[in-house]
Order: C-alpha cells, then structure tokens, then sequence
C-alpha cells in the first residue's frame, strides 16, 4: 500500500511497517457466500433480533460521495467529516473514499450493495460497496448498515441493518452475550450462556453427538463426567459455522477455569490446522466472572482480525477497522 498505517491503528501482531493486504485480500475472497443470518441456529432460546433502525426520507439521501454541511449553521459547521478509506477490497480500489459530514438537513447514511430499490427503483442507499458475487448483490438489495451523527453526544454511531454478509469491526477485546456473532479465518461462531440447571436446557443435550467437544478446566471430558459436575457455575457454548467448521458445538465450564485458545496450533484446544485464514493463536476464551475473547494470546494479537458483529449502535473510534461485503475499511475524522 502507499500510505503507512501504523501496526497499532491495524492491530496485526505480525503486520509490516505497510500493512501488509495479501492476508486482507485472502479473508475478502473466501468469504463464505451465506448470510450471517442464515447461519444463527434457530432452535437456541434467546435469538438474534433486530431492533428497528431509523428511516430516512428520500431528501435526505444525495447524489455524490460527499454531503457537504450548510455553511450558515454555526453548530454544524463545527461536525467532523467521517473519512472510511479502502485498505483491502474484492470490489473497490485501494484508498477509495467514502466521505461524511452531517448537516441539519441529514445526519444520517445508508450503506449497501446497491442503491436502488428493486419495487420502483428509488434510492434508498447513499454508498454502494457491492459484493463480489452479483447473484447474491441482488438477493441481498436493501440498506445494510447506518452510520449516524449524534449531536448531543457529538460522535458517529454505527448499527448492521441485517441484510448481506453483516457489518462487522475489528476488536481486542469481546464480552460475549447470548447470540454474540463473531467471524474470524473463513467461519463465524455464535455463543449462549446459561448459568447451573438451566444447561440441561440447552438443544446440545438432547443428543452426545450434537458437542463435538465439553471442557473443563482447560482439558476435554466425556458427556457423561460433565454432568456429574457441580452445577453452580456458568456455562459457555460456541456454535462454529462456515469455512473447515461443520457445525461444531463446544460447550465450557467456568469451574477451576483455565484459559482456552482457538487457533491452527497443535496446542489449541478448539483447533482448525486446515484454516488457512486463522492465526496460529487466534483467540483465546477467558472467564473471570464474565466471559470474554482477547484476539490473539497474551499480548500478541492475531494477524487477520476477530471481527464482533455490529448488531448494536457501536461509536466510532479513530482507525477502527470495519469489514463489509468483501471491502475492509479503515475509519478517520476531519476538522475543516
């Protein structure tokens, strides 16, 4: 690439002093062509919803790249313009701009993989980053995610609309809920959490082959030595889909809890050696009263990224890495 980014604003362990894309390029060309949606087990108790986003009116959306502020409002023309530059894309040039700034008139703008609606064939998207696959670009036409301007709190605030592969950003660090979606190498996994009786609650139980793995205490156990545990702890399940993953169901005891590490090394306990896409360590599970994923194992992170779903409003922060249908993003502000 020709402009320099930092290994931190990056966050890649083994980056160079030039991000290096090739890894980049790997993960926006094998991207798996399946919704995010249509991966999520639909019999888990708690499911993924989507909470209704906000609508613009056809005013509101422009014709170009770049929605300038009206001059005669002193309050706006102090907002900062929303700089996302292209740094890896199956679609769009390298250093590619998308550029934002707010006004009285729209604080809001949609992206997706095509600008018009199919029913009348009015806009309805302000940004177009289209997917490699053109099938799939139409299947999946609508508004994929929103960025807006909060004036009161004075940030930008980003939200998946849940159309297309998902909005996804680059994190260190993840408190897992229920439905937490995650992607990372060429699979995306899903997590539940319930605390003592409610396990037996889970659908894993109804049938052994449904876990491919229990752990406890940092070592595999059969099913039958895992329910003779103590049940006063917390449970954590993953479901693993797409990629080398088949479905895989992993379920975790928080009793004597010891670190485990996702990854392609023989010392990782959930081990995909045939993803290419995933780091040697790339995540490791940690519980200390609150399950969480630290990206990467102690202190070194992971070279291609653990990316959270953006099924919340999530603010954005200065060289925050975002990754949409294909294209990563790299997210900057400007003052005029």
């Amino acid at each position: 690439m020709g402009e320099q980014i930092s290994k931190e604003s990056c966050n890649c362990a083994d980056s160079p002093q030039y991000l290096n894309t090739n890894n980049y390029d790997n993960i926006i060309n094998h991207q798996q062509p399946i919704s995010h949606f249509d991966i999520i087990n639909t019999t888990l108790n708690d499911q993924l919803t989507e909470k209704k986003h906000p609508q613009s009116s056809q005013a509101d959306l422009q014709k170009t790249n770049k929605i300038s502020p009206f001059q005669h409002q002193e309050q706006y023309r102090k907002t900062p313009t929303l700089i996302l530059r292209v740094i890896a894309s199956a679609t769009l040039d390298e250093n590619y701009i998308f550029e934002f700034q707010p006004n009285h008139q729209s604080n809001v703008i949609y992206f997706g993989c095509k600008y018009k609606n199919k029913k009348g064939g009015y806009k309805i998207n302000d940004f177009k980053i289209p997917s490699i696959d053109n099938k799939l670009n139409k299947k999946n036409r609508g508004q994929h995610f929103y960025i807006k301007y909060d004036y009161q709190n004075q940030n930008f605030r980003i939200k998946d609309l849940g159309i297309g592969f998902g909005c996804f950003f680059k994190a260190s660090e993840i408190q897992l809920q229920n439905n937490t979606l995650i992607t990372m190498g060429s699979m995306y996994f899903t997590t539940q959490i319930c605390f003592g009786q409610d396990l037996l609650r889970m659908p894993s139980f109804n049938n052994l082959y449904d876990v491919k793995e229990f752990i406890v205490s940092g070592y595999p156990c059969d099913r039958q030595q895992f329910l003779s545990l103590d049940r006063d702890q917390w449970y954590l399940r993953i479901q693993l889909y797409g990629g080398t993953a088949k479905d895989d169901v992993y379920i975790l005891s928080s009793k004597n809890y010891l670190p485990v590490t996702i990854g392609r090394n023989i010392d990782c306990l959930i081990r995909y050696y045939d993803d290419v896409l995933l780091s040697k360590y790339q995540c490791t599970i940690l519980f200390d009263g609150q399950w969480k994923i630290i990206d990467g194992i102690e202190g070194k992170s992971s070279t291609n990224g653990t990316w959270l779903y953006l099924r919340d409003e999530q603010i954005l922060q200065e060289n925050m890495l975002l990754k949409t249908n294909n294209t990563i993003m790299e997210v900057n502000f400007k003052l005029d």
